[in-house]
């Protein structure tokens, strides 16, 4: 998710609607961040549709999704 503009981004919250904990990861920004940008990586299990919501310093909230295709899982047992 990308937020261009005039605008402060207050918190961004990474959602895994199908995971058993949805909340995958949170990240504040201070008044003094300036451009709010995040890269992570996240350990899925399979295929699923993953949500950024972004909170605005004004309160108000904007959501981005993708469907992001797992190919080979990590979480396999190779002994």
């Amino acid at each position: 998710m990308r937020v261009d503009g005039p605008v402060r981004v207050a918190r961004l919250t990474l959602l895994s609607p199908r995971n058993p904990r949805p909340v995958m990861a949170s990240f504040y920004f201070g008044p003094r961040a300036g451009h709010a940008e995040v890269v992570t990586r996240v350990r899925l299990n399979g295929t699923q549709r993953v949500v950024a919501l972004a909170q605005l310093a004004d309160g108000t909230l904007w959501s981005s999704e993708a469907q992001v295709e797992v190919t080979e899982s990590a979480c396999l047992d190779m002994g």
